[in-house]
């Protein structure tokens, strides 16, 4: 879609939408100007055009030399500049708002992204196609909501499910043939195609993978199998074309390896163990089935939404039975229904669904354990009945719970685990719980621990422990009750490791140890009736004594479990009353209680040994089963019934046989077993008699001939076989009368209260009561209007995403899936009132009139539908099968797709309609505010903008006017509280403040007293600079400089005093020094020898320098003029003796004094000492010396030799060749030297480098020409580093520079200026580094420099920043005033941004009314992940969090996270809790950044993070780098919950490595052809280049093309000053401006110009 731009015209009216080009030319005409605001959206609030980046330039026309410049048009009053993070929302569609017009109603459209489309190409002409194409051209290829494939005829207007044959591939062809299914071992079922059939009557098949297999006959004819039939699984089954069990298995499959674990079976809910965490349980899960479950797939919500709309809508009891065998994920279904309840109904203020969801935590601790087949097996099953009140809110709940496996306390196998509670306390206890227990934290020092395994995958007994103490702390638990429990709890373990021996026949007595005292003591028990009542048992007879009677070592070890598995029974029945007391509704006793029951129970088992708990658990499922049946296919039938529809009956499958066989009165399992146990003799032996006597002609019954102890009961799932052994002891399950009455009488007050209301040891057998409480609960379920869910184990290895066909055929049958799959199949299982299917189907044909007759409206849908005699019409229904409701739903989907799109059309020009009156509502209110500066009436016009929707420009500039207000206020108290301390004190601070003032344009006199203050303290720093520079360089200048800035100001410090007495004192050193200086001057001057007539002195230069060797001389003059005194005094004194004379010795010492130095031999005095001492040379050896300077390139011999060439007349005589080449050469010499001197007296590097490249080009060496090479390398070296560091603006590097230059007294353009740019505070050279690191396009320091700017703002105004200040966070008043009910507004305002437990009543920013149900959804997320709300899986929810802020509509719910983290980071008690609430904050900063609030969430952080560098860092490095596409996986969550970052923190700003040039200087043919240095160094640059360097110097060659073409004239450095950075050129005749910080050219003259 093309761009659309809004903007502010000159008359302050805001419009719009325009397109770039538009914009371009409102801009070049002068309407718009730089500062006129703008917004499009992709901008978050309005900005002017100059803060865009890349408008201006793409909107200012290339300026051209003009014989004339235009004057610049008027512009606009520069409107203020926005205030930060003002975040508008992005408009629904386009509007214009101006004066007295008015604006047109126009329906739009969101832009929607449009699908790829192929490039058009020409019309071609008379192009055929085949008939194949063309047959193919007329079909399209469209999709499903739930992305099946369908396809269209356009002209035909058919519609079918099945590929047409013109559009099949070769993989679509290679599956044609006959398909079977056939039976396969593990798989259940597989596709094979059909060979042939052979003479003994089996099939030759062959599967996919190209195998042939024979298939007995008695299995064939096999299932048919329809390739198209294997298209997208379904997501209810009753969809299938064919619903077979092979069809059915396949679906399962497909969608359980897709992470699609729920199918529907019309009503029924088939949910298979994923055995793997899945994201299918989080808060906005639960709305999107909350608000229209129709739309969502499968789940468990959608069972336990159903419930409760049915409940509603009935006003009658509900039921969820949950069923499936052990690891099948009963568990997790069940607290999932709990929790989609508690969600969606809620509570009173009480929050007693959180108190009932915090049951679980205590139940699953004392009530599940670690098994074969499950991780978290519940060993008990449970009935949840949840009570609501007449509002339909959660008022209590009540827990039934069933055959807890109380033999787990004592005996388990080895890849088991006992009962959570005891590692929990094991490894979550603190150390002195522990000792006041008498355990320790190793599960194997206890014996009935240490027989199984400890560690279980997923589960984590440390933080479950906590989890414990939390729920026990909710559900209101006593300290002494939750002692007491764990008292328990340690007494059972001390009983397991109670140790005998055999002291004689039958005899035992308890081993020495500690683990009788520890028992006894833990459950109140005296110890040596402990010892008696476990070792001797008391037999009792009438008008006789006791007698006891020895037990032997294994009798008493089974006295002990006995003991500990009922004690541990009655604690785990303690803790579910204790649950049902707090979690009851004590006011439905006045009202009749409407109930929604869960029932999570044990599955049909059968095993290789089944005993006496799988007879009555395979009893409790054969009672669910016949409910099931009943519900099942009655209700089924009775709706046939109703509807007087024909159909074909379904077979009733009745259990009441089996039923009658394990329950009947007298004849049944039961009943024969209580019977027994009343008998003095009775056995199992004797009781397997009577049972098959019994039985004998009974059908469910079966003898094992090979196994007489055990029998078979032919189940409705199947046969199963049951040992009789230890039937009528387990059944019994009592305690002996003597340890009854032991446990009765303990000390605990709490054991005590187990078994108030019992009278002595039970009579009651287990069987009896299981029965009584099985037939409660069925009449309870008959009274409710069941809802099923049937979970499945997938395999046997709890392997995700494995699936093991023929476990889950037999699952299916034991639940009595297939059944109910065969009621659909001969039945009609779409059915829809005349009213619904009416409704449904009637966009087929929209603009028909319809008749009031529904049934006659569904009629003309019929014919309409081509459907004729296909649906049944019912009394008040219409009834169909899956095909033609498949074919139907082909047609309404072409139907739907044309209407959508005019209802889209239609509600979003309503929407814009209506944002545009609540825009023009507002809008006088906001300009009212405007033309004053009451801080109450902006703030409280602003209050009215709450939501508004769009960020009309009022909104901008009354925010900037409230900011500008505040900030004026707060600059002019901070100034005034500073300007009464030292400015030099608080220099930082008052420089902050006056940029924040001119930020702001403020000015007053404390502004102005601020910047004088400013301004003098600058200067006092230079004073004091140049004062110690002055000392320590010795420099006149700089001395007399300072000392008259000291006398004009007002620097009364010691130190200050001290530094400018030493100045006073060193400029007078310094006079003293001039003068000795003069005088040595004067000496040099006479005395010296010129020619034989001159009158030599040596004594006055001798005099000299003796004073000044003796004063000091210090300053570089002073120790030059030393040098050349010590010279000449030497070179005089030894004239003084030879001339005139014939001495050897004494020419030989002018020869000395000549060679001390050379850095004088070009001055008359010294050049005649040498002509003279020339002279003394014997002509003889002139030639011979000639040749040998010449070799040596010694100019003073070669000089002196010359000269004696002369005297003697040496030139022109053929016979000395050598003179002319000798005097040649002087004078190169003589040149070169020159050359080298002016070059280092200027520190050139041009002219050192000819200099030096002259003396190399003829081989001339000296140490002059050493140090003058030394200094050209290290001036071409500086000017090289110059260059970059100018460009880099590295103030390490920077410093480096100046130094070294200084060092030289090297002065360049470049050194200038990076010197100036040192002399910049920090923000202002921050900012200077910022355009550098975005001119060189360096990612690394340019957010390097970005983060310290931003430090350095939120340093300056810290109190801008805090988080309540966050320019889209609600007021809390406001937000208060949200709440529609609630007695203490004040209350909740305080609240706003502190921590909760409740759910927020609306979101904490300004934020679209759509956005707002997310908020809050979201809100409940975090909650849940930090444990305030409780939610199964609470990690998988920070998933959740970071997949809706990630997605692009949702990107203003990013800020909303982060001040809802801060909320429940902010005074938080609870210390877990805060713990997790910092981790989910990590993960949010690894995901995705704050968008508007990122100023506040970093001073936020600052403040509160620990340690805050990291927070800051990760969330830095998420904004520069951003935010990531995807959400991260639970890998990647569980690395940051650990510590581990997922990122380099120091990467993102680390700058480029930069590699310093290196100075190449040229050679002799360089210079000569004119390239010198530069060509060579540009050279070796271009070199060095890498790729990226090459494309940012192709960016910037582009962008230049852009620009004013103006002169290639260098501009100056820039400067601190505004105005100064701007320079004036021409260019052909024509004055141009530019500016040397930005390079932005301009022919007219910029305002900051005077």
């Amino acid at each position: 879609m093309a761009e659309e731009w809004h903007y502010v015209d000159q008359d302050e009216n805001q419009a719009g939408p325009i397109s770039r080009e538009e914009l371009k030319t409102l801009f070049t005409n002068g309407t718009l100007n730089e500062e006129s605001y703008v917004w499009t959206d992709t901008l978050s609030d309005w900005a002017s055009i100059n803060e865009v980046p890349g408008l201006l330039e793409s909107l200012k026309p290339k300026p051209k030399p003009k014989p004339k410049p235009k004057p610049a048009p008027r512009r606009a009053p520069a409107p203020e500049r926005k205030i930060a993070n003002v975040s508008p929302k992005k408009s629904t569609g386009g509007f214009k708002i101006k004066k007295k017009k008015k604006a047109k109603k126009v329906v739009q459209r969101e832009p929607e992204p449009e699908p790829a489309r192929a490039p058009r190409r020409a019309p071609e002409k008379d192009v055929k196609l085949s008939s194949e194409d063309a047959e193919r051209a007329k079909w399209r290829t469209l999709m499903t909501p739930e992305g099946v494939p369908y396809y269209h005829n356009v002209e035909t207007k058919e519609t079918t499910w099945d590929k047409p044959a013109c559009l099949k591939t070769a993989a679509d062809v290679d599956k044609e043939g006959e398909w079977y299914w056939m039976p396969h071992k593990t798989e259940a079922f597989v596709p094979s195609k059909f060979l042939c059939k052979n003479s003994n009557g089996s099939w030759s098949v062959e599967t996919e993978d190209g195998q042939s297999h024979t298939v007995n006959k008695k299995y064939c004819p096999l299932e048919k199998l329809e390739w198209s039939q294997l298209r997208s699984p379904v997501q209810d089954l009753v969809l299938l074309d064919v619903m077979n069990r092979p069809l059915i298995l396949h679906n399962l499959m497909k969608r359980y390896t897709s992470n699609d674990i729920y199918t529907n079976v019309g009503t029924i809910l088939i949910a298979l163990n994923p055995y793997k965490r899945l994201p299918l349980y989080t808060p906005s899960i639960i709305e999107n089935y909350r608000k229209n479950k129709s739309r969502q797939p499968p789940h468990v919500y959608a069972i336990a939404d159903n419930a409760f709309q049915g409940m509603v809508a009935s006003r009658s009891g509900q039921s969820i039975v949950i069923s499936g065998e052990s690891g099948a994920g009963k568990t997790v279904c069940t607290k999932q229904c709990m929790q989609y309840l508690a969600e969606v109904a809620g509570s009173t203020e009480t929050n007693i669904e959180q108190k009932i969801l915090s049951a679980n935590p205590i139940l699953e601790a004392f009530g599940n354990a670690k098994t074969v087949r499950n991780n978290n097996s519940s060993r008990f099953g449970k009935y949840v009945e949840i009570f609501f009140d007449s509002k339909w809110k959660i008022s209590g709940a009540s827990t039934t719970n069933y055959l807890l496996e109380k033999s787990r306390v004592v005996i388990h196998s080895e890849d088991e685990r006992n009962y959570h509670i005891f590692f929990q306390i094991c490894r979550g206890a603190d150390q002195a719980l522990l000792k006041s227990l008498r355990m320790s934290n190793d599960p194997s020092d206890f014996k009935y621990l240490s027989h199984g395994t400890f560690d279980v995958d997923g589960i984590d007994d440390l933080e479950d422990y906590n989890e414990l103490k939390e729920s026990m702390k909710r559900l209101q638990f006593t300290q002494n009750e939750e002692r007491d429990v764990f008292k328990i709890v340690a007494g059972v373990l001390h009983l397991g490791n109670v140790e005998f021996k055999s002291t004689g026949d039958r005899k035992c007595a308890v081993k020495p140890g500690d683990a009788m005292g520890n028992a006894s003591d833990m459950l109140g028990l005296d110890k040596k009736a402990l010892n008696k009542a476990i070792t001797t048992r008391v037999f009792k007879s009438r008008g006789s004594e006791d007698i006891d009677i020895p037990l032997s070592k294994e009798q008493a070890r089974s006295v002990t479990d006995a003991l500990a598995k009922f004690v541990y029974e009655k604690l785990f029945d303690w803790l579910v009353q204790k649950v049902n007391r707090t979690t009851g509704d004590a006011k439905a006793v006045k009202r009749k209680k409407v109930t929604i029951g869960i029932l999570d129970i044990f599955g049909f088992e059968i095993f290789k040994t089944n005993s006496f708990e799988q007879l009555c658990i395979n009893f409790a499922n054969e009672k669910l089963q016949q409910f099931f049946n009943f519900w099942t296919f009655k209700r089924e039938e009775s709706v046939y019934d109703s509807e007087k529809i024909v159909y074909d009956k379904v077979k009733f499958i009745d259990n009441q046989g089996v039923l009658d066989l394990i329950e009947k009165k007298r004849v049944g399992i039961l009943h024969m077993i209580d019977e027994e146990i009343r008998m003095p003799k009775g056995s199992d032996e004797t009781f397997m008699k009577k049972l098959e006597k019994k039985h004998a002609k009974t059908a469910e019954f079966k003898r094992v001939l090979r196994r007489p102890n055990n029998f078979v009961v032919v189940h409705y799932a199947g046969k199963v076989e049951y040992s009789s052994q230890n039937f009528l002891v387990k059944s019994k399950d009592r305690l002996t009368d003597d340890l009854y009455d032991l446990i009765t009488h303990t000390k605990m007050p709490f054991l005590k209260s187990l078994f108030e209301g019992e009278l002595g040891a039970t009579k009651k057998t287990l069987g009896s009561k299981f029965k009584k409480q099985l037939n409660d609960l069925m009449r309870t379920l008959h009274g409710t209007e069941p809802h099923y869910i049937r979970c499945i184990k997938p395999n046997p290895n709890k392997a995700p995403l494995e699936f093991v066909g023929q476990m889950v055929m037999l699952q299916l049958q034991y639940s009595g899936v297939f059944e109910a799959v065969e009621i659909r199949k001969k039945g009609f299982p779409f059915r829809k009132t005349h009213e619904e299917f009416f409704k449904h189907y009637r966009c087929i044909k929209p603009k028909h009139n319809w008749p009031r007759d529904r049934k006659a409206c569904c009629s003309i849908l019929e014919k309409e539908l081509k459907m004729e005699g296909k649906l049944k019409f019912g009394r008040t229904m219409v009834l169909y099968r899956a095909k033609e409701h498949k074919q139907m739903s082909l047609t309404r989907n072409l139907a739907v797709e044309k209407t959508v799109i005019f209802l889209q059309a239609v509600y979003r020009g309503y929407r814009a309609r209506k944002l545009k009156n609540n825009l023009l509502k507002i809008r006088p209110t906001l300009r009212a505010a405007l033309k004053g500066r009451d801080l109450k009436k902006i703030e409280s016009a602003l209050s009215k903008c709450d939501g508004i929707g769009f960020p009309i420009i009022e909104i901008t500039r009354l925010k900037r006017l409230k900011y500008v207000i505040e900030e004026e206020k707060r600059v002019e108290e901070k100034l005034r509280q500073l300007l009464k301390k030292d400015p030099e004190d608080v220099f930082d601070e008052l420089e902050a403040q006056i940029s924040s003032a001119e930020d702001i344009k403020f000015m007053s006199n404390l502004v102005k007293e601020g910047k004088r203050k400013l301004e003098e303290i600058k200067v006092r720093r230079k004073t004091r600079a140049w004062l110690i520079e002055g000392v320590d360089e010795h420099d006149r200048k700089k001395l007399e400089w300072a000392i008259d800035s000291f006398k004009k100001l007002d620097m009364a410090k010691a130190d200050d005093k001290r530094r400018f007495e030493a100045g006073k004192t060193e400029l007078v050193r310094i006079g003293k020094e001039e003068k000795l200086i003069s005088s040595l001057e004067s000496a040099l001057k006479t005395g010296g020898y010129l020619d034989p007539s001159s009158e030599m002195d040596y004594r006055p230069v001798e005099t000299a320098v003796a004073q000044a060797d003796s004063f000091g001389m210090l300053t570089p003059a002073g120790i030059e003029i030393l040098k050349r005194g010590t010279y000449f005094r030497d070179l005089r004194t030894a004239m003084y003796s030879a001339v005139g004379t014939k001495d050897k010795p004494a020419w030989n010492q002018v020869e000395i004094c000549l060679q001390a130095s050379s850095d004088y031999n070009s001055e008359d005095e010294v050049q005649v000492a040498i002509s003279e001492l020339s002279k003394q040379r014997s002509e003889s050896d002139v030639d011979e010396k000639l040749q040998e300077a010449v070799k040596e390139y010694d100019q003073e011999t070669l000089a002196y030799q010359l000269e004696q060439a002369k005297v003697f007349n040496m030139f022109g005589n053929s016979l000395y060749p050598i003179v002319p080449q000798a005097q040649e050469l002087l004078e190169r010499i003589i040149e070169a030297r020159r050359k080298m001197s002016e070059a280092v007296s200027k520190v050139d590097q041009e002219l050192l480098e000819i200099a030096v490249a002259d003396a190399e080009s003829f081989g001339y060496e000296t140490k002059e020409v050493s140090n003058a090479r030394q200094l050209r390398d290290i001036v071409g070296q500086i000017n090289a580093e110059a260059v970059q560091a100018r460009e880099l603006l590295d103030e390490p590097y920077m410093k480096d520079v100046v130094s070294r230059a200084e060092k030289v007294k090297l002065e360049t353009e470049d050194i200038k200026y990076c010197s100036n740019m040192l002399m910049l505070s920090v923000e202002k050279l921050s900012q200077e580094q910022l355009r550098a690191a975005t001119k060189i396009k360096d990612i690394g320091r340019k957010n390097l420099v970005t983060i310290k700017l931003k430090a350095l703002v939120i340093k300056r105004a810290p109190a801008l920043f805090e988080i309540r200040n966050f320019s889209r966070l609600r007021n809390p008043t406001g937000w208060a005033a949200l709440k529609l009910l609630t007695l203490d507004r004040k209350k909740v305002a305080y609240g706003m941004m502190r921590h909760s437990k409740s759910q927020i009543h609306s979101s904490l920013t300004e934020i679209e009314k759509a956005a707002d149900k997310e908020a809050r959804t979201l809100f409940k997320t975090i909650q849940g992940f930090m444990g305030d709300r409780r939610y199964d899986f609470p990690e998988l929810l920070a998933g959740e969090i970071l997949k809706k802020c990630l997605e692009p509509q949702n990107r203003v719910l990013r800020d909303e996270v982060y001040m809802q983290l801060i909320k429940q980071l902010t005074d938080n008690p609870n210390p877990e809790s805060l713990r997790k609430g910092w981790q989910l904050m990590r993960i949010c900063l690894e995901c995705f950044a704050p968008l508007e609030s990122e100023n506040q969430v970093t001073r936020w952080l600052e403040l509160h993070a620990r340690p805050a560098d990291l927070y800051i860092d990760i969330m830095h490095r998420t904004i520069f780098q951003g935010a990531r596409r995807n959400a991260l996986s639970q890998e990647e969550i569980k690395q940051v919950m650990d510590g581990k970052l997922l990122g380099d923190n120091s990467a993102f700003k680390t700058p480029r490595p930069f590699q310093k040039p290196t100075y190449d200087p040229p050679s002799w043919s360089d210079v000569m052809n004119g390239g010198g240095a530069d060509t060579k160094g540009q050279q070796q640059q271009e070199e060095q280049y890498t790729q990226q360097q090459y494309a940012e110097q192709e960016y910037e060659e582009k962008y230049e093309e852009k620009g004013p073409q103006p002169p290639s004239t260098a501009p100056p450095p820039a400067v601190h000053d505004e105005a100064a950075n701007w320079g004036t050129a021409e260019h052909e005749g024509q004055i141009y401006y530019f500016n040397r910080v930005t390079n932005e050219t301009t022919w007219d003259k910029p305002a900051c110009l005077p």
